[in-house]
């Protein structure tokens, strides 16, 4: 609605006034009911802390439990070392069967083998 509807001014200024009345009013009740809800909050807080008797303790953390390592299996002794004198049977002959064999021997030829020299820049 325009305010330059109403041929008067005395017109305009009552109804900018009824306007601006009831606009304060209800931001007044909007007031008086948040602290209504405020005061309500305090009392209740207040009545909780006055009949709490003890207070209130920290939960104890638990224990904390560290696996302990397994001991690793027992290692097998190397085989021995054939003579040159003997002669390899044709059993001997074949790669070790099981994995820590295998890798003895990977280590054995790697311990002869002569470390290779880095090639120098150009």
């Amino acid at each position: 609605m325009r305010l330059t509807e109403f041929t008067s001014a005395d017109e305009q200024l009552a109804l900018w006034k009824l306007i601006s009345d009831a606009v304060w009013t209800s931001i007044n009740a909007q007031r008086q009911k948040q602290l209504q809800q405020q005061q309500q909050a305090q009392s209740k807080k207040q009545a909780a802390t006055a009949t709490r008797k003890k207070p209130l303790t920290k939960a104890k953390p638990k224990p904390i439990k560290i696996p302990t390592p397994k001991p690793p299996p027992p290692q097998r002794k190397p085989a021995p070392k054939p003579s040159p004198n003997n002669k390899a049977t044709p059993q001997q002959a074949h790669p070790p069967s099981t994995a820590q064999e295998r890798w003895a021997q990977r280590n054995q030829i790697n311990q002869q083998r002569k470390p290779i020299r880095p090639v120098p820049p150009l």
